[in-house]
C-alpha cells in the first residue's frame, strides 16, 4: 500500500467517531453529513498534483467527484481511482484506501491517527430500484470501520476482528508481552460491553509501539 498524503487547509475541523444509529436506534447514515456541494477543499491526485477548490462529492458514491478552481472551469473526476487524498472544510480529510486489501480503491474519511494505527469510517447505503431510501433526514445505511495497521501495512476491517483474546496473534506477533495480556484477557484488555474488539485492539498495538519498538 503506498504511504497516503494528508491535505490540510485552513478551516478543516478535527473529527471523533462518528454515530451510526440515530437517536431512534434505527440504523442510518445523516444525509446532510455525507452530502457535500461546493465545499471549501483541496484534492491530491495519484501523479501529486494538488488542486484547490470549491468540491462537490457524496460520501457514499465513488463514481464522482467534482472541483472547481478559482476562476477556472469545474473539473470531473469520473471516479475516484485517481485520487489520492482530499480535504473538506468542516468534515475532514478522505485518503485512499484498498478496503479489505482487495484492488479495488476508496475514498474514506479519516476519524483517528496514532503513531500505531488510522481509523477510517467509509459511507455505505444500499440502492433500490428507486434510489436511496432516505427518511426523516438519514439515509438507510451504516458507517463501515477499517483501522489501518502502520506496522504491517494492511487495512483491517472492524466487521473482521472477532474474539480478539484468540486472535490477537495475527496481528501483534511482534510483541509478546502486551500479545500475552489479550490472550489472559488482563484488566484494559477485556472485551466488556463498553470495550470492544476493536478497542482492544487498537489498545494493543498503541502500548506495542512502546512496548516493542521497531
Amino acid at each position: 500500500m503506498k504511504t497516503l498524503l494528508c491535505i490540510t487547509i485552513a478551516g478543516i475541523s478535527t473529527l471523533t467517531f462518528g454515530q451510526i444509529t440515530n437517536t431512534t436506534g434505527a440504523t442510518g447514515v445523516p444525509y446532510n453529513e455525507v452530502t457535500h456541494k461546493n465545499v471549501t477543499g483541496a484534492l491530491t491526485t495519484t501523479s501529486g498534483t494538488v488542486i484547490e477548490g470549491k468540491i462537490t462529492y457524496n460520501e457514499y458514491d465513488d463514481r464522482g467527484v467534482y472541483i472547481t478552481p478559482e476562476g477556472k472551469d469545474q473539473i470531473h473526476f469520473a471516479n475516484t481511482d485517481s485520487i489520492q487524498s482530499m480535504a473538506l472544510a468542516g468534515r475532514g480529510v478522505f485518503e485512499s484506501i484498498s478496503m479489505n486489501n482487495s484492488e479495488y480503491k476508496t475514498l474514506a474519511l479519516v476519524i483517528e491517527e496514532t503513531d500505531a494505527y488510522k481509523v477510517y469510517q467509509k459511507c455505505s447505503v444500499g440502492k433500490g430500484l428507486l434510489g436511496y431510501t432516505i427518511s426523516g433526514g438519514m439515509m438507510q445505511g451504516e458507517y463501515l470501520i477499517f483501522l489501518f495497521h502502520k506496522r504491517k501495512n494492511t487495512i483491517i476491517a472492524q466487521k473482521s476482528v472477532k474474539k480478539i483474546e484468540e486472535t490477537i496473534g495475527q496481528y501483534l506477533d511482534y510483541c509478546d508481552e502486551i500479545k500475552g495480556f489479550v490472550e489472559q484477557e488482563k484488566k484494559g484488555y477485556k472485551v466488556n460491553l463498553m470495550f470492544r474488539d476493536m478497542d482492544v485492539l487498537k489498545k494493543a498495538l498503541l502500548e506495542a509501539e512502546t512496548t516493542c519498538p521497531q
